[in-house]
């Protein structure tokens, strides 16, 4: 089936009864994803929130958040129930997250209408990202959301996001809703910012002229 909700009930029950054995038989996340396998089977099958076990199964909802609609809608609920309890990703989890992150701004050309999705990967990815050694250009082209960060702990008063200007800076020249959320943290942090760095400053200079670019683009159509 095309439509998987026409056949929710089946896939639910199914994924209730594989859950206990998907480690026994090494089934990966991509492949449960590629088979339409239902969390809510997980819940069902008595690993919810609060007992801990769901825990395990973390880098399976990260990629079922890239499944059909009614997966995504699923494993997103979970993980924003499951974020404030969990521990900061593994390396391999948020190799997942990041690739799953690039994989819906891949789809979605709007991409408000992942903005969900996209908030929760970017909020588990954040305290990842420098053992990732992944540039700032790389999580604005992965459609990273800066709001993820202040859902991460990294609020202005904490301190924590000025280690986190070059990335904003850098995502001034993202998409609408990211160069919002970045333009108001910037704005908020600025009268406590030291001078920027020399790539600090070289990353808003060319922030500026890729903005002067589009603008000229915007006014000549």
């Amino acid at each position: 089936v095309q439509q998987l909700s026409s056949a929710k009930a089946e896939r639910r029950v199914l994924s209730r009864l594989l859950a206990p054995q998907v480690g026994e038989l090494e089934i990966t996340p991509s492949q449960l994803r590629d088979a339409g396998f239902d969390p809510e089977g997980l819940v069902q099958a008595g690993c919810d929130v609060h007992s801990g076990q769901l825990l395990g199964w973390v880098e399976v909802l990260i990629v079922l958040l890239g499944g059909c609609d009614d997966v995504r809608k699923a494993s997103l609920a979970l993980l924003e129930r499951l974020a404030p309890q969990m521990p900061p990703l593994s390396k391999q989890q948020a190799k997942a997250a990041f690739k799953v992150l690039k994989e819906i701004r891949g789809e979605v050309q709007q991409l408000s209408s992942a903005k969900a999705e996209r908030r929760v990967l970017s909020r588990l990815l954040a305290p990842q990202v420098g053992e990732l050694e992944i540039t700032p250009s790389q999580l604005r082209d992965a459609g990273f959301d800066p709001e993820g960060l202040v859902q991460a702990g990294c609020d202005v008063h904490s301190g924590q996001l000025l280690g986190w200007v070059e990335v904003l800076i850098v995502l001034l020249g993202g998409c609408d809703d990211v160069r919002k959320a970045s333009l108001a943290l910037l704005e908020r942090l600025a009268p406590q910012m030291p001078p920027l760095s020399k790539q600090q400053a070289k990353a808003a200079f060319k922030v500026l002229k890729e903005i002067r670019g589009e603008v000229q683009q915007l006014s000549s159509a």
